[in-house]
């Protein structure tokens, strides 16, 4: 399953290029791959970095179908095995705080979380308008992905991520609602 955001968002920007049959087919596998991803979540779980990519992999399938069900999940689901397990919102109020990267080891956040922080709050931002770059950790006074993002740029000076906020309309996202 590590592969199904990226495969979303590639069925989102290449929609326009198949056929009818394609797309049918490819939202049902999408489905079945969001749908099978909960399931999973709600009887087996792992460190929070890795169920977090469960949970943003299921929003970029969400936002690029136009699932209600799966954005709510991935956005708020309050997890099973904990807030720190959870979906978006509850993920963000558990694992920054005291002002901190993120509650484990930072390279498990670096390494598995920060690109999809970044994927998941440009596909709301262009589905339906959520800001959640600007969203605030509770009882944090700062911005948590605006503040990654910022602090990522500011220590891999060779990072350049082409379409996050300065240039976003170059990238042709279609999210269907």
């Amino acid at each position: 399953m590590e592969l199904v955001g990226a495969t979303a968002w590639a069925f989102d920007l290449a929609y326009d290029a198949l056929t009818a049959e394609e797309r049918v087919e490819l939202e049902r596998w999408l489905r079945a791959a969001g749908r099978t991803i909960i399931a999973q979540e709600n009887v087996l779980t792992t460190t929070p970095n890795l169920v977090f990519c469960e949970h943003w992999r299921v929003e970029m399938i969400g936002y690029c179908l136009g699932d209600r069900e799966l954005i709510e999940w991935a956005l708020n689901d309050p997890g099973r095995h904990g807030p720190s397990r959870g979906g978006f919102y509850p993920v963000m109020d558990t694992m920054i705080r005291d002002e901190h990267f993120w509650a484990e080891a930072p390279i498990y956040a670096l390494h598995y979380d920060v690109h999809g922080m970044f994927a998941l709050a440009e596909a709301a931002l262009r589905y339906d308008g959520t800001d959640l770059y600007k969203y605030v950790s509770q009882g944090m006074n700062y911005l948590v992905i605006r503040d990654d993002f910022e602090g990522f740029k500011e220590r891999t000076p060779f990072f350049h991520y082409w379409s996050f906020s300065e240039d976003a309309d170059a990238v042709p996202w279609r999210m269907r609602r």
